[in-house]
């Protein structure tokens, strides 16, 4: 009798039923607020530089320049030093610490991600280490060059000397 009694009023008032359930459901699908602290927004930014020769064979290796230092020389050494500078920054290390060096042999290029707060800053970020690591390699190929051309000048005076 009970039970006949409660069914009765569920059959009666229904709509109320359907009524709290949607109002529960509607309710529980509003997201909640988030918190400042809880939110932490990244933007990445990736420059790739493409690495070729002048080599016939068409190899980017050569004794000046081995592909696989320049992951190194791009996180260590003077081009995170150049790239603190430029973007006034006192840690090179931190900085270098931001970016992840990744070297893809198959295509002969490098890739250059950095993840910042902002993504103008993180296009800055990526775009110094790009612009620093070539303008690096390029005066060291050059002073290698001035070397060796110096250094087959005095050879080719010695022996024009013995001659």
């Amino acid at each position: 009798m009970e039970r006949d009694k409660v069914l009765g009023a569920l059959r009666r008032e229904w709509w109320v039923i359907a009524i709290a359930f949607l109002i529960g459901l509607l309710a529980g699908a509003i997201p909640s607020p988030k918190k400042a602290a809880d939110s932490s927004a990244l933007f990445e930014a990736t420059h790739t530089l493409l690495l070729t020769s002048n080599d016939p064979s068409g190899s980017v290796s050569s004794d000046t320049l081995n592909p696989n230092e320049l992951t190194l020389l791009t996180t260590a050494g003077e081009v995170p030093k150049a790239v603190a500078a430029k973007l006034g920054e006192s840690n090179a290390a931190l900085l270098a610490s931001e970016v992840q060096v990744n070297l893809d042999g198959s295509n002969n290029s490098l890739t250059i991600t950095a993840r910042e707060s902002s993504g103008e800053r993180a296009v800055q970020v990526v775009d110094a280490f790009a612009d620093e690591l070539a303008t690096y390699i390029t005066s060291r190929q050059d002073d290698i060059r001035s070397q060796r051309l110096a250094a087959a000048s005095d050879r080719l005076d010695a022996l024009q000397k013995s001659l």
